[in-house]
């Protein structure tokens, strides 16, 4: 090819990328290239110019000089050779970067592969380079602070070790002196029978018995002051270091002491470690590890937790985080599984996401297209992996772990008001048209329907052996999962706004004296307060305690996993107060939020160590440890 052939090829080649009037390049909007009827090209903005300068709508062709009556510009034709060379042009930028730009997958924790691009989180080694090696500082540093803190944790269990071991030495001491006194004793009995037999001079072993007793009273007294001691030593809280599979460290610790009216609370109040300290609009505490995670406004996690495993830390030292979960719409619920191995979330947009105790996200779905107003595991120990969403598109869904997938989606004609798990394959619900279901897993259709006074409102719900209702005209119902009709029904001069059954166990068998466990319910009222129920007396038509405190209506009843505390708490003022379930004192209170003005639903939340957490949309979360 000659020059001047070369030359024409480089201008038309130039023709297809930019205008030659205004020397942009073409793009699919403002300048889409368009064929004038000479076959130039231009933009579509210069053409716009020219045909707005022009008089009687006649442009003549910037090239060629070719004059056209132009009515509309848009219905000039595309070029649509330049339209394809731009999106061939993009298509290769994109696969060029792809290609060229390496990066490192932050889940795998190596460079990405292929694979990894669409289904992790990664950054850029070439932009993000300083990013990741500040990462890496930073991890190396908490794994030196964490066996620094190991280190610390050994020595105070030598200490305590040796404290005990020094306790157990002098217990030992005074058993042996306390052996040799009683066989004094028994030595100075014979000598009264000796002396009732006229055996031994009454003088000289009165003297004797005198002063053997005197002794006996001193040393009994020191025997008792080193028990004292020795029982107050071993009150202390002794962790001993144990490996679970996968080699890492926990610690447990033996059985707590029973409550008292003196019982001893800390309470801490904690923000986002973030510069804006999102608001916290749930949270959610490990039953059985120092680990609360809290749902944040936007879309994050803020993420409380003692890095090893210990309960003794209080919440005020647990390290702050906050957590991704590539979503930006707000966390509206989130809840633990019963062996606190997982947790589930659920966010505005209807995205429901699971993530391991490692707080690493296991899987994801949308199945709703609403915000997730709910979640609830069920506690069956026969289906621990099955969990509900309740949305407020009227509808509820449940999801399995083990396939990570939804097993079933149930419509109804109204959003679901409140829901409870009944077996390992079946819930029991009621909407706001005040259709009360049991609802089986496997089938479309309701597999039983509560009769109940449809003109009144059905309030709260709640099973644990046996299901419970409330209503708004002062009635606590209870229903056999075999029967259409409430088996007992009891009422209150005040709407019931929740209800909560204690768990049932030992302790609360051997403390009431009775041959079986106490079936205690607690029931929230509107006019603030709340009535705790004995139903396993079926001749009282009475509460068993009525707790005052509450100036509102109360919102929340929800009794500790042991079953020795209660909290309450009022749905206006977000006054929070827990009870003694031994005494029904009122053992603590304080105020969620306070002086905040939210109106957001109200969260709490037990672990087995007798912690409780609440938020309500400030931002803050109230954390009380009881010990």
């Amino acid at each position: 090819m000659d020059e001047e052939g070369m030359a024409s090829s480089k201008e038309e080649s130039e023709d297809l990328t930019s205008c030659s009037v205004c020397f942009f390049k073409f793009d699919m909007v403002e300048r889409k290239p368009k064929f004038l009827p000479c076959s130039h090209t231009f933009c579509l903005s210069c053409i716009k110019s020219m045909a707005s300068a022009a008089d009687q709508k006649i442009i003549d062709c910037p090239v060629c000089r070719k004059p056209f009556s132009i009515t509309t510009v848009e219905i000039l034709p595309n070029n649509i050779y330049a339209l394809q060379i731009i999106k061939m042009s993009k298509i290769m930028t994109d696969a060029h970067q792809l290609i060229f730009t390496p990066r490192w997958c932050l889940t795998c924790k190596s460079v990405a592969k292929e694979s990894c691009i669409n289904n992790h989180s990664t950054i850029s080694l070439a932009q993000d380079g300083e990013e990741l090696q500040r990462k890496m500082q930073e991890s190396e540093k908490n794994m030196n602070d964490a066996l620094e803190k190991r280190a610390q944790i050994q020595i105070h269990l030598n200490a305590v070790v040796k404290s005990l071991e020094e306790a157990q030495y002098s217990a030992k001491k005074e058993a042996d002196e306390n052996t040799q006194h009683t066989f004094s004793l028994m030595t100075a009995l014979e000598n009264i029978d000796n002396l009732k037999n006229g055996k031994q001079d009454v003088p000289g072993a009165r003297e004797k018995i005198e002063a053997f007793f005197k002794e006996s009273e001193n040393e009994l007294h020191s025997a008792s002051q080193s028990i004292l001691e020795y029982q107050d030593q071993t009150e202390i809280r002794v962790w001993i270091e144990k490996t679970l599979p996968g080699n890492k460290p926990c610690f447990s610790s033996p059985k707590p002491i029973a409550y008292s009216s003196l019982m001893k609370t800390t309470r801490t109040k904690r923000t986002c470690p973030s510069e804006d300290q999102e608001r916290i609009m749930c949270c959610a505490i490990n039953p059985f590890r120092p680990v609360l995670v809290c749902g944040l406004e936007n879309g994050k996690l803020c993420l409380f937790q003692e890095e090893d495993d210990c309960d003794f830390i209080p919440f005020s030292d647990w390290k702050a985080t906050i957590v991704e979960t590539l979503s930006t719409n707000l966390v509206a619920c989130v809840d633990w599984d019963l062996e606190g191995t997982r947790f589930a979330i659920g966010f505005v947009g209807g995205l429901v996401q699971v993530w391991s105790g490692e707080i690493v996200k296991s899987f994801e779905l949308q199945v709703h297209s609403m915000t997730i107003s709910s979640i609830s595991w069920n506690k069956n120990k026969e289906a621990t992996d099955l969990f509900l969403t309740n949305s407020i598109d009227m509808s509820v869904a449940v999801y399995s772990t083990t396939s990570e997938t939804t097993v079933q989606q149930f419509a109804f004609k109204s959003e679901v008001s409140d829901i409870v798990w009944v077996s390992a394959d079946s819930f029991v619900c009621f909407d706001e048209n005040n259709i009360f279901n049991m609802h089986q897993i496997g089938k479309d259709e309701p597999v039983r329907t509560f009769l109940h006074n449809l003109n009144d409102t059905l309030m709260g719900l709640c099973f644990r052996d046996q299901l419970a209702s409330s209503s708004g005209d002062g009635y606590i119902t209870i229903w056999s999962l075999e029967e259409d009709e409430p088996v007992r029904q009891y009422t209150t001069d005040s709407p019931v706004y929740c209800i909560d059954w204690s768990p049932q166990t030992n302790e609360a068998s051997n403390s009431a004296g009775k041959d079986c466990c106490q079936q205690l319910l607690a029931s929230g009222l509107e006019n603030g307060l709340v009535h705790v129920w004995d139903f396993s007396d079926r001749n009282s038509i009475s509460p068993l305690v009525t707790l005052e405190g509450h100036k509102e209506s109360v919102g929340v009843v929800y009794f500790s996993r042991d079953g020795k505390l209660l909290a309450t708490m009022s749905e206006r003022n977000n006054a929070l107060m827990v009870w003694s379930t031994k005494s029904w004192e009122k053992v603590y209170e304080t105020i969620v939020g306070e002086g905040g003005d939210s109106h957001e639903p109200q969260f709490l939340s037990w672990s087995f160590s007798k912690i409780l957490a609440a938020a309500n949309g400030e931002r803050e979360v109230t954390v009380t440890e009881f010990d």
